[in-house]
């Protein structure tokens, strides 16, 4: 019986992912996912603080003829042309490990629904910031303006992950979910941008095994412009990487907002709200 016993308790935890030790739990994960965010945030401010300089020079020529000549419609779209020209957005890659089955076909297939393990929140910046998770319901929200810089606003939720043995899992979710945006530009520039991602990371080894940042919406506006739009649909992506058994894994699932303006001279936000209704772990045997 004893023998039974273990076969059936490996199973369960094959199926439902068992509860993660206390030493797991206590680790800093949420401090990894944290760094992540502050490095892209980083990143971004020094592109932007570039970008700022080299309008900031042009710019002057610029407001001295539309100073002289207020309906000077043509150079106002000429220096929108030549400046504010539409950021370039770089997706991470993700590669696909080699892997031979056990078996010829088949795998087992885990659905896990509300409540999960934890809640993903976090923000920075001058402007507007709000986020918000439930771990009972799956469902989060964003919303974010730029407020004279760059403002950040990520939310979502996750949870740990046991597989039975070495294998290749598929995780998946089915998140709906809903965008705006707006901006309005005077003497600079506005940009919204909206992105969902997944963070997986062996929490056994504090190691992150896939990260993706997937473009929702990006927009920009330049001199004496605007634009606002709104949304609605699935996000798709389904990470596909290697996992140990007998590991520990932490799945994180997010949304963010990110927005930069002038606020005197230029004004931007954008919101998302969305809602993981389950997650399906697929592990390939």
């Amino acid at each position: 019986m004893v023998g039974k016993d273990n076969f059936l308790t490996s199973r369960i935890k094959a199926l439902h992912g068992g509860k993660p030790p206390a030493e797991i739990l206590a680790r800093v994960q949420e401090k990894r996912f944290e760094h992540l965010l502050r490095d892209r945030r980083l990143e971004r401010e020094k592109h932007g603080k570039s970008a700022r300089e080299r309008i900031t020079k042009a710019r002057a020529p610029i407001i001295r003829q539309l100073l002289a000549d207020p309906d000077s419609a043509a150079a106002i779209k000429e220096f929108q042309k030549k400046k504010f020209a539409p950021r370039p957005f770089k997706k991470i890659s993700q590669p696909i490990p080699s892997f031979t089955s056990d078996i010829r076909s088949g795998s087992i297939l885990t659905f896990v629904g509300p409540p999960y393990d934890f809640t993903i929140g976090w923000s920075a910046g001058p402007g507007l910031q709000f986020h918000q998770s439930d771990v009972a319901t799956g469902a989060f929200a964003v919303l974010a303006d730029g407020g004279g810089g760059y403002t950040d606003a990520v939310a979502g939720v996750g949870m740990f992950f046991n597989p039975v043995k070495d294998c290749l899992l598929r995780v998946s979710a089915y998140t709906p979910y809903n965008w705006s945006y707006a901006l309005q530009a005077g003497f600079f520039a506005a940009h919204s941008d909206g992105y969902f991602g997944w963070l997986i990371t062996n929490a056994t080894d504090q190691v992150d095994v896939f990260s993706s940042y997937d473009s929702i919406f990006s927009r920009g506006v330049g001199w004496f412009d605007s634009a606002e739009d709104s949304g609605s649909g699935f996000y798709q992506v389904q990470p596909l990487v290697f996992v140990q058994g007998g590991k520990w894994y932490r799945i994180n699932l997010y949304c963010q907002v990110s927005v930069d303006d002038n606020f005197t001279y230029s004004f931007g936000d954008g919101n998302i709200s969305g809602k993981a209704g389950f997650f399906v772990f697929e592990q390939f045997i």
